[in-house]
């Protein structure tokens, strides 16, 4: 890469779960490109499922992927999704399976700010839907799935290398569990952060 400072203008926010695939070269850098990326983490709750503080979700593996559509040097916008395995513990509620697998499915702008060093650090906000299937059928409602609204706001800095974009970004998600067949009411929190490559394909 001869040229880094351009090479991130280029991405310079597609990024955000981004990267991996095939680095453009110099002659190829722009502003505008699609990104398909895959990624893989960490998640784990900030908040118990119950204001008793007797209930919560296990921290749990990630993964997912998505494509983001790079529209300018420092903006950005990107579909994504992510699911985690997760079980709930505690002394409220009697299972015979407390496994539970929930899928994320969120849109978000990003925003960068591309530097002559190669590296592009940004801060995203978006908003999505969270359905929840749990694995026993006391906390069953409706068809087995339930579906909460969810919004997210983070931030993380990616890099393009000889093999694509590489990039590494956490945020904070907030959701209500209002829809399982349980009292687990109010405002959720939980944390994440990802590892991610993707595939760069200039426009």
């Amino acid at each position: 890469m001869t040229r880094p400072a351009k090479h991130s203008a280029l991405f310079s926010l597609a990024l955000a779960a981004l990267l991996l695939g095939g680095a453009a070269g110099p002659a190829q850098a722009q502003s505008k490109a699609f990104v398909l990326y895959a990624q893989g983490g960490r998640w784990l709750p900030v908040t118990d499922l119950n204001n008793e503080h007797q209930d919560k979700f296990t921290a749990e593996w990630t993964w997912g992927g998505g494509l983001a559509w790079q529209l300018g040097e420092k903006f950005a916008i990107r579909g994504s999704f992510m699911t985690a395995n997760t079980q709930i513990i505690g002394n409220t509620l009697t299972l015979e399976d407390p496994r539970v697998t929930r899928w994320y499915y969120v849109g978000d702008l990003v925003f960068g700010w591309p530097t002559a060093t190669g590296w592009v650090p940004y801060g995203y906000l978006g908003a999505g839907v969270v359905t929840t299937t749990p694995k026993d059928s006391a906390l069953v409602a409706g068809d087995g799935k339930s579906t909460d609204f969810t919004a997210r706001a983070g931030g993380g800095i990616n890099r393009i290398t000889s093999f694509g974009i590489l990039f590494l970004e956490t945020d904070i998600w907030l959701w209500r569990l209002n829809s399982l067949d349980v009292e687990f009411y109010g405002l959720k929190m939980e944390w994440s952060f990802r590892l991610g490559l993707g595939l760069v394909i200039p426009y």
